[in-house]
């Protein structure tokens, strides 16, 4: 959007690599022949646009709302990115058998929170750890259907520059990170046996 170009000189092939681009970011270029002292004009302006950060076929311009989610595979770590304070990612998924499922949302670079609803969007279960805690939901034998997965930033909570992970799990088996407080919460349990001796 800049009326300022930016001249490069003297290519020598077909290819010109360009670093540090913004993601998302509609850029021009034009093209010209330079021969010595004769030089063309420049071609016409050719535009293109630079992939999001988290680019994905799920996280895309469709999925702001529960109608435009995206259909997710299961067992597959989904990457996207909450890039304003008005973005709301959806994603729906179907589950064809009724064992355990397990959601995660990971790798948080904000404050964001998972709701899980079903196919007709009555909520099942929400997870609002706060900052940047993983997010995790369990749903005990769920029926076979569709359900859908919201991802948003509390408080208007994003970044334009690192993604989280989405993962659904519906295989039966699952192991949740440990973290220190969990070890400590863990650790304050008293096991007790009876009768004694045992």
């Amino acid at each position: 959007s800049s009326s300022t170009w930016i001249p490069v000189m003297g290519l020598t092939s077909n290819t010109y690599w360009i670093a540090s681009l913004s993601p998302a970011t509609q850029y021009e270029f034009q093209v010209r022949t330079n021969c010595g002292s004769n030089s063309s004009t420049y071609s016409a302006s050719k535009l293109f646009t630079t992939n999001a950060l988290c680019h994905s076929t799920y996280d895309n311009n469709t999925n702001n709302t529960s109608t435009g989610a995206a259909a997710i595979p299961l067992l597959t770590p989904i990457k996207g990115s909450i890039n304003s304070t008005t973005d709301i990612d959806y994603y729906k998924f179907s589950i064809t058998n009724s064992a355990n499922l397990y959601i995660s949302l990971t790798t948080l670079p904000a404050d964001y929170d998972l709701t899980i609803y079903n196919a007709s969007m009555t909520q099942m279960a929400n997870s609002a750890n706060t900052g940047t805690a993983s997010e995790y939901i369990m749903l005990p034998s769920p029926s076979t259907g569709t359900y859908y997965a919201k991802v948003v930033g509390v408080g208007g909570a994003n970044s334009s520059t690192q993604c989280y992970t989405l993962k659904v799990n519906n295989n039966g088996t699952y192991l949740k990170p440990i973290d220190e407080e969990s070890i400590e919460r863990e650790a304050s349990i008293e096991p007790i046996v009876f009768p004694n001796p045992t």
